[in-house]
This record gives C-alpha cells, structure tokens and sequence, in this order.
C-alpha cells in the first residue's frame, strides 16, 4: 500500500472563526488566537483510492517568537455519503482528534503538525469531508505558544487501496 494527500479547501470560520491575515509578502492565513479558542472549517471529497489511516497534516507558523512553547490544535471530522439520510445543516461530527508539538523558535518559521483522525466518522471513498480545525488556546498545559498560529494550509493524507 503506498501514500497519497489532497489538500482541502477553506469551507468558514462558524461561531468563533479564526481571522485572516497575511504576512508581509500579502499570503493569506488564518489567525488562531492564543487565548480565545478559535476554530476553521475545511472541506473536501475522500478519493476512491482511500483504504485508512487519514492524517491531517496542518501547515502553519507562528506570529510571534517562542522558545520551547508547545501548540495544541484539534480536529472533529464529519463525513457525509451522497444519498445518505444524514442532514448535511446538522453538525454530527465524531469525537475530537488532538496533537501538539513545540513551535519553531523564530516567529514565521513554517512547521507542519500531523493530527491522527483516529475519529474519522467512518469516512469512506467518495463521501464529502468536513473537518474542524480549532486551536485548543485554554489549554495551559498542551499550548503554551503566545501569538497568533497562523494556518497556510491542510492536507489530508492517507493509505490508498
């Protein structure tokens, strides 16, 4: 079995989004506050050679410098079948997802932080994906970053058939 990743795209922010930003080049982010737990909403279409194992890789940097401070972010996934009974307006995502690491030293450094979707909501070839991102900010002990962790990109990866 090998590997393959798509890269999902920004579905909204609901009831308390992360903010855009950019950095001095004008790339766009979204900004996850360090104090008030903030969360983005992504999207995609699991492809027909998925098998198991999917990993939400988040690539992102950091507003501000650190020094060995750790970033939480967690991520609940809802899949939806087409021609499925399940309301596409009613949010049933499976149980939250979480992993940190510490965050590069220097503030705009990228890193990637890989969330095992362990609670994938059975999530199987050709059902559209919804994945909530959120950093876990009232987390004293797991995220200790100060400054906004500002999001590029997600990909998902997984085991193909």
């Amino acid at each position: 079995m090998a590997t393959a990743e798509i890269m999902l795209r920004y579905a909204g922010g609901g009831a308390a989004p992360a903010t855009w930003g950019a950095n001095l080049l004008g790339w766009s982010c979204l900004a996850f506050d360090d104090t008030t737990p903030e969360a983005a909403y992504y999207m995609g279409v699991v492809p027909d050679n998925y098998a198991s194992g999917p990993v939400l890789t988040v690539y992102y940097s950091m507003a501000s410098a650190n020094t060995s401070d750790k970033l939480d972010l967690e991520a609940s996934v809802m899949a939806v079948t087409p021609d499925d009974a399940a309301d596409i307006d009613t949010a049933s995502f499976d149980a939250v997802n979480a992993a940190n690491e510490v965050v590069p030293d220097t503030a705009g450094h990228m890193s990637e932080l890989d969330i095992t979707l362990a609670n994938a909501d059975s999530a199987a070839a050709g059902d559209m994906i919804f994945i909530k991102l959120e950093r876990d900010a009232d987390d004293e002990t797991n995220d200790t970053a100060t400054g906004d962790a500002e999001v590029r990109g997600v990909v998902l990866r997984y085991t193909t058939t």
